[in-house]
């Protein structure tokens, strides 16, 4: 392998797990509202409201009378918090709350029941929101660069589930009710203080790309290896010095990251010959 399709091969990577910062699909195109009083002149029809990097320091409680809104975005606001009203929005599917300076969630956002999509990032979380758990339709979740330190063990109420993306917080552990999350398919926890993964991860039946770069994972469940539709993994910057006998057992996996681990040449040479079809980095 020359050398321009070796780095080639390495960018494009770190490019599909990157691409996990944005939803599946792109959103439909709808209607947009940059005031809420502009918004509630259309009340009954309006759909979608963008107060973004608007200076918005507190959300009118008439925001509840938009009865028909699917999309609504306050990214970038310091918000003093997020007024009750929001849980009438019950046509909502996609809420962005990122980079607002919240610390929690009213109750009323696990009224939404027809979100599929929640920006939570950048924000000042120290606690899961509970209240999130409720929203059973829910597909992605963004909860990056917060202060989070502990996923609750009720994680496994969100079934619906596909990407979840906890990078750049404080969390110490995984709980053992991740694995119930059977339709999950991305999984991003870099930037954490992880120091093992559980035995559970192999209920993550659907997952194509795990991201644990930057923790202080030391060994690998041998039931990682039951990740059959694993494509793509990182594992930067760990304490790992072996992977499981059985990683052969991954034949999706295209894409390895190992570089910043004490891999000794011995180990690198058996991962290349169990995992012939992937790309490995050392």
């Amino acid at each position: 392998m020359n050398k321009q399709t070796y780095i080639g091969q390495i960018l494009l990577g770190a490019l599909l797990l990157t691409v996990g910062c944005h939803p599946w699909r792109a959103p439909e195109k709808l209607k947009e509202y940059k005031t809420v009083a502009e918004a509630l002149q259309h009340c009954d029809t309006a759909e979608c409201l963008t107060l973004y990097d608007s200076n918005t320091t507190e959300i009118s409680p008439d925001i509840g009378k938009l009865v028909n809104l699917k999309r609504l975005v306050l990214r970038k606001n310091p918000l003093t918090g997020v007024v009750s009203t929001i849980g009438e929005l019950r046509q909502l599917e996609h809420l962005d709350l990122a980079e607002a300076g919240l610390k929690s969630l009213p109750d009323e956002i696990g009224l939404l029941s027809r979100l599929r999509i929640l920006y939570l990032s950048d924000n000042q979380f120290e606690v899961w929101p509970s209240s999130i758990e409720q929203l059973q339709e829910l597909r992605y979740l963004n909860m990056d660069r917060n202060r989070i330190i502990r996923i609750p063990d009720t994680i496994g109420r969100m079934s619906e589930l596909k990407w979840l993306r906890l990078n750049s917080n404080r969390i110490a552990s995984l709980p053992p009710q991740i694995g119930q999350l059977t339709k999950l398919e991305r999984l991003y926890l870099r930037n954490n203080v992880l120091t093992d993964i559980p035995a559970q991860i192999a209920g993550l039946v659907s997952l194509t790309d795990l991201s644990l770069s930057d923790n202080k994972i030391g060994v690998l469940p041998l039931e990682i290896t039951k990740l059959s539709k694993l494509v793509r993994m990182d594992l930067e910057r760990n304490q790992l010095t072996v992977l499981p006998n059985e990683i052969g057992r991954l034949t999706a996996l295209k894409w390895l990251n190992l570089t910043g681990n004490a891999i000794a040449d011995v180990e690198k040479q058996r991962l290349r010959a169990m995992l012939p079809d992937c790309h490995i980095s050392f």
